[in-house]
């Protein structure tokens, strides 16, 4: 028994090598072509495991290329889309848990309509009705309309965050007198504190990889993804140097789950819920 236990635990740790490494292979590859030499990357069959390195890609992206705006443009924006998602969706989702069975799903399956609609087709009229407002170019338009996309994804984690949350604490709540607004924010809101932190982060990460409103909407204020896109079509140091300089800029992310991943252990929850 003992060792068919073993076996069956060492397959699952095999399968779950392999999940990691093949989605952690991208991101080996993009260190790899950033580390590597020009030489190297550009000839017929390159090398899965390079020789050689260089830091002249990463010294090309650091001294040459445009770094702190889009950092910044990146870092204001994916910021405030976190913030309108979670001041939307944490209401609407409340609410929506609340509602009946068929209605809730109903109101979830409208929610997902603009995720049916590419986003070039949002992004053009959007970019017309923003330049009459004085919303083109501006960090808190492009956040508007990512947020758009955004807040149905946000809404309907919440949802199910919501509904996890047991209904006996809220009617104890009722019994004891408190009214619903009171109920909500001391006890339901700190119990869903985790699935918010998991909504914060989703949220800053759709926007921190979002191409085509950044590309449409902040033509001469780009993000990231615009900006690599355009280091590796037009601009100098080629594919090597826009590698080197996505590296410079995943450090954000890193930062981000590490400052969060306090409210994702599940002990949060647990200790709430005492």
């Amino acid at each position: 028994m003992g060792r068919k236990r073993v076996m069956r635990d060492g397959l699952w740790y095999l399968l779950l090598l392999i999940i990691t490494g093949f989605v952690l292979f991208p991101i080996y590859l993009i260190f790899l072509v950033a580390f590597a030499d020009k030489r190297q990357v550009f000839i017929g069959m390159p090398a899965i495991i390079p020789t050689t390195y260089t830091l002249s890609n990463l010294n090309f992206a650091i001294h040459t290329l445009d770094i702190i705006g889009p950092l910044t443009m990146s870092i204001e924006t994916a910021t405030l889309v976190a913030i309108i998602c979670v001041a939307v969706g944490v209401p609407a989702a409340y609410s929506i848990s609340k509602m009946p069975t068929r209605t809730r799903y109903a109101l979830i399956m409208f929610l997902f309509v603009t995720e049916m609609v590419p986003e070039i087709q949002i992004a053009v009229p959007i970019a017309a009705l923003f330049i009459r407002i004085g919303l083109m170019n501006t960090a808190l338009g492009l956040a508007l309309a990512q947020s758009s996309i955004a807040i149905p994804m946000i809404t309907y984690i919440l949802v199910g965050t919501f509904r996890t949350i047991p209904t006996n604490l809220a009617q104890s709540a009722a019994i004891d007198g408190a009214p619903k607004w009171r109920t909500f924010i001391s006890v339901e809101l700190p119990l869903a504190l985790t699935g918010i932190s998991v909504a914060v982060i989703l949220a800053w990460l759709f926007s921190w990889d979002e191409f085509i409103f950044a590309e449409i909407l902040v033509p001469f204020n780009q993000t990231i993804p615009p900006k690599i896109f355009y280091y590796i079509t037009r601009g100098a140091g080629g594919i090597p140097a826009a590698d080197a300089y996505s590296i410079i800029l995943i450090i954000p992310v890193i930062v981000m789950t590490f400052v969060l991943q306090n409210y994702l252990r599940s002990d949060v929850m647990a200790g709430a819920l005492k």
